[in-house]
């Protein structure tokens, strides 16, 4: 006798049952016996199967948990300090982790270097390649001053690595020279960075070179620019840009040059709360698509 085990209306097997020849053929007693039997044993496997579940899922929770514990540890805990200008990060992961991250490194004349990378994906994965540029970015302080030759060399360090897995990264770094009043800007495929001039005017440096992962040997130009004093620059990752509400409508590139074209003179910290209030107001209901990373320097007048 061949007996259907189903779990709902899934069929997850057969009981075999079988008699010798000289005995006579099941009962219809025996038979439901068996009908009852393979019920329940569909009801323990899927009880099983439940509990396997749940306990993997508390295992995953608790190692997202950790690893999104290790990934806030790895931004900076307190950003440098100088005479002309302040600085202020935000970073927020669409998942417990991301590929978005920030670092501002900071030298003895106040002058400082910030970093903002996007790596292709999210999840553990992007988390683990963003660790590691971060790593690579902060054992080179030799060639800091130069974002151009140091984009450079991550990009060749780590070219190997993301290709073997197929991703990518793009990535910005500007260097803000605070005696000279001048920014230093290299990206590889990143958002353009954005300048508002004292009196409103946008300008904006791009950052256009080739995405970290794609060639191993790739030149990234670099752009040098005058900070009037009472300026203030804004380096971020597509996140911010394209948070969607739930007619789909992006925030988009227009809505934030006219927000930081018009945002008041007031510390970073206050202005980098009202952007991340502007992107929530228009997402609305709609889920966090992406990871939402920014940095924000003011210059002093």
């Amino acid at each position: 006798m061949l007996h259907s085990v189903f779990i709902g209306s899934q069929l997850i097997g057969f009981v075999a049952l079988g008699r010798r020849v000289d005995e006579h053929p099941f009962t219809a007693g025996q038979v439901n016996v068996i009908h009852t039997f393979a019920d329940f044993l569909g009801t323990q496997i899927r009880h099983a199967q439940v509990q396997r579940e749940s306990l993997l899922n508390q295992v995953m929770r608790r190692d997202l948990e950790i690893a999104s514990s290790i990934q806030q540890s790895l931004l900076p805990s307190a950003l440098p300090r100088s005479p002309g200008l302040e600085v202020y990060g935000s970073a927020t992961s669409a998942r417990e982790v991301g590929g978005d991250f920030y670092d501002v490194i900071g030298f003895a004349d106040g002058s400082v270097l910030i970093v903002i990378a996007d790596v292709m994906g999210k999840g553990v994965p992007a988390a683990l390649f963003a660790a590691i540029l971060r790593t690579l970015v902060r054992s080179r302080r030799d060639i800091a001053r130069q974002p151009g030759e140091l984009l450079e060399w991550v990009a060749a360090t780590l070219f190997s690595d993301f290709d073997r897995v197929e991703m990518f990264a793009t990535m910005q770094l500007a260097y803000y020279d605070v005696p000279a009043r001048r920014v230093h800007v290299a990206g590889a495929g990143h958002c353009p960075l954005l300048i508002a001039a004292p009196d409103g005017a946008i300008h904006e440096i791009p950052s256009d070179g080739v995405p970290i992962g794609i060639q191993h040997n790739s030149h990234y130009a670099e752009f040098v620019h005058s900070i009037a004093p009472g300026s203030r620059l804004l380096l971020f990752t597509d996140g911010v840009t394209e948070s969607r509400n739930l007619a789909g409508e992006q925030w988009g590139s227009d809505r934030l040059r006219d927000w930081l074209s018009t945002a008041p003179q007031q510390p970073p910290a206050q202005l980098g709360e009202a952007l991340l209030s502007n992107i929530t107001h228009h997402r609305g209901a709609a889920p966090v698509p992406d990871d939402i990373t920014f940095v924000l320097l003011a210059t002093h007048i």
